[in-house]
């Protein structure tokens, strides 16, 4: 970058600060964009005070497209560019306008590249439909799917010594959203719900070197049943009936079944997993850990 490109970045960037401008974060990227998005997240994650807005330009893999997104990225005001792109003219034409415009850009996966090429001599191909191919691994990742959304919520308990990490758990402890994220990762996986009016299912026996029992502090637990019946109206069709119940999202009710729910984990002598404030991958990756399957 030139002297003067440079001095016109920081120009620019210490206007934006010193005006409290939002920052728009604009992430462009060849195929899907899901790795760039995932990277932006992660360093974003780290200025909890900044004001800023993402935008994503995925498949941005012709000339015609990166026009488009160049456009998009030069009505903001603030702009900064993270770019996961592969193909040397694209590279070049996005670096050449960022340095022109005076628009921050960081390249995501160039020096990754650059940096496997020089230590292992291979070449780079520079195909970005690589990450994202059809092939026998592909669909054994949709059969895992599958098998994952037949399985959900204690059905087709016949075929759950099948899977390869069973889900254990009461109401709302993130059995269903877990095991949607584990078999998009290509894993087998079954989730069923206990509660102290029902008892654990026999088939569970097969698999219990499989099985993780999910936990949550009671307040948690009673938070989430609260969100969750309210955002599915029953609270209003309730009041409306003139038949009040509160019982299932009370404090009350989420001891008695975590209390349910851990001795049961006990009794099964199976591994357990406090869901508590973690997000959806870091219970995986906990998940994954725990049966060594990472």
């Amino acid at each position: 970058m030139s002297r003067t490109a440079a001095t016109k970045t920081t120009q620019k960037a210490q206007q934006a600060r010193e005006s409290s401008h939002q920052f728009d974060i604009h992430i462009v990227s060849e195929a899907t964009g899901s790795l760039a998005q995932h990277i932006a997240s992660v360093l974003l994650s780290q200025f909890p005070k900044l004001r800023c807005e993402t935008y994503h330009h995925p498949f941005c893999s012709n000339a015609e497209a990166a026009g488009a997104v160049r456009k998009a990225i030069g009505r903001s005001e603030s702009p900064i560019l993270l770019s996961a792109l592969t193909k040397p003219t694209l590279k070049r034409s996005f670096a050449k306008w960022s340095e022109k415009h005076g628009v921050p850009h960081l390249d995501l996966v160039g020096s990754a590249v650059d940096f496997m090429s020089l230590h292992t001599g291979q070449r780079p191909i520079r195909d970005a439909s690589r990450s994202h191919r059809c092939n026998e691994d592909y669909y054994n990742r949709i059969d895992a799917w599958e098998f994952t959304l037949q399985h959900d919520d204690s059905r087709r308990l016949e075929t759950v010594h099948e899977a390869d990490i069973v889900l254990l758990g009461v109401s709302r402890a993130g059995k269903t959203p877990l095991a949607a994220y584990l078999g998009s990762l290509g894993y087998r996986v079954a989730n069923i719900a206990i509660a102290p009016e029902a008892k654990v299912p026999k088939q569970l026996k097969a698999c219990r070197d499989r099985t993780i029992g999910l936990t949550l502090r009671p307040e948690k637990l009673a938070e989430i049943r609260r969100r969750r019946f309210e955002l599915n109206a029953f609270k209003a069709a309730i009041a409306r009936s003139g038949h009040e119940d509160t019982g299932y999202y009370s404090r009350r009710t989420a001891v008695r079944d975590a209390m349910f729910a851990e001795a049961q984990f006990r009794k099964l002598r199976i591994r357990t997993l406090d869901m508590t404030d973690q997000t959806v991958e870091e219970s995986a990756a906990h998940v994954l850990n725990m049966l060594d399957l990472s």
